[in-house]
């Protein structure tokens, strides 16, 4: 009987949720940026750390005149703006 009541309110509750979505559509397009966002930040934050590190090498480097063996992507284009 407990397990039916928590189907039953859980059944409910996902309806509520999405009434509410059908109701406010905006609500589900900022929760979906947010989500998108909330997934892409480490890879971003990654993205940043590597850069860092590679400009460090660079910087270091003994010979400037060897090219890199990658090209470096500009600063401005994180994986989401591309």
């Amino acid at each position: 009987m407990a397990i039916a009541l928590a189907v039953r309110l859980a059944v409910l509750g996902i309806q509520l949720v999405v009434e509410l979505l059908r109701i406010n559509w905006r609500i589900l397009v900022a929760g979906m940026t947010l989500i998108v966002y909330v997934l892409t930040l480490p890879f971003a934050l990654l993205h940043e750390a590597v850069n860092r590190f590679r400009s460090r090498i660079d910087s270091v480097s003994i010979d400037p005149e060897v090219p890199s063996a990658s090209a470096l992507k500009p600063d401005w284009a994180l994986s989401r703006e591309v």
